[in-house]
């Protein structure tokens, strides 16, 4: 049995390739949960300080140790995806982050909350490379640049929602709330995910198991493969740019620009 009958084809039935679009619409609400954590530290910042008594520097590293658990996640969330798959991981993901949310919000001390904003950035590091390997299994191959654009696009209206909408909720409802009921959405959200995502096309229709079992097998990664990958001079480039724009413009929209609009310009 061909690679082809796993992957997204021309011979693809109509009922499977509109599914697709609720598999990606599904994981898409994952990765707004991804940038909504990303970016709501900045937001409560007094509101922790306060709450906790910690200095500006404490206040960092609570901020900082989503990023920690973010960076040290990616390798492992690759083998992840292509091991147990996109479904289970990041259902699996998706709800880690909701307790870590959940337990966020209901910290009595700041030991506590350290450890929700480090289960978070655990369970969200997984969705977009589980998004990856979505697409590149459920669209074809001159879709896959296009929908990982659309995907960041509208994974980044989590942030959109981590700025004003969230400073309007923790006014009416306290940030502890506001994170407990985050951390629920996020349960749904998972639920949702396990339901609905499948890993390939032919999950859909009636395939010889031992077939299946087969090419996922084949798609596992190898230490070759992962050698290939950093070895390859065209990596790097893109590694040290990325990590020089993207961590300077994460620093301070994250965590430290809205005390420096308030500060520097007076605004509110």
């Amino acid at each position: 049995m061909g690679r082809e009958v796993f992957y997204l084809n021309k011979t693809t039935s109509k009922t499977t390739n509109n599914y697709r679009w609720l598999i990606w619409g599904i994981m898409v609400l994952s990765y707004i949960v991804v940038f909504f954590h990303r970016m709501a530290a900045g937001v409560v910042k007094d509101d922790l300080i306060q709450s906790f008594n910690i200095s500006a520097t404490t206040f960092a590293n609570l901020g900082a140790t989503y990023f920690y658990a973010y960076m040290l996640m990616q390798i492992p969330a690759g083998i992840l995806a292509d091991t147990l798959g996109a479904r289970k991981t990041v259902t699996a993901g998706t709800l880690l982050a909701g307790v870590g949310s959940i337990l966020f919000g209901f910290a009595p001390t700041v030991t506590v909350s350290f450890l929700g904003r480090l289960l978070v950035g655990m369970g969200v590091s997984v969705v977009f490379v589980c998004i990856l390997k979505i697409l590149s299994v459920w669209f074809r191959p001159e879709e896959f640049s296009t929908m990982s654009g659309i995907t960041s696009f509208i994974g980044n209206m989590g942030g959109l929602l981590a700025q004003t909408p969230l400073a309007l909720m923790v006014a009416v409802f306290t940030w502890r709330n506001t994170f407990m009921a985050i951390g629920l959405a996020s349960t749904l959200i998972a639920v949702l995910c396990y339901l609905v995502i499948r890993d390939y096309p032919a999950d859909m229709q009636p395939q010889d198991n031992s077939a299946v079992s087969q090419q996922k097998k084949a798609d596992k990664p190898s230490a070759k493969t992962f050698l290939q990958v950093i070895t390859n001079k065209h990596t790097w480039p893109g590694f040290f740019l990325f990590a020089g724009f993207f961590g300077a413009y994460i620093a301070f929209s994250g965590t430290w620009g809205g005390s420096y609009m308030m500060d520097a310009y007076g605004v509110s």
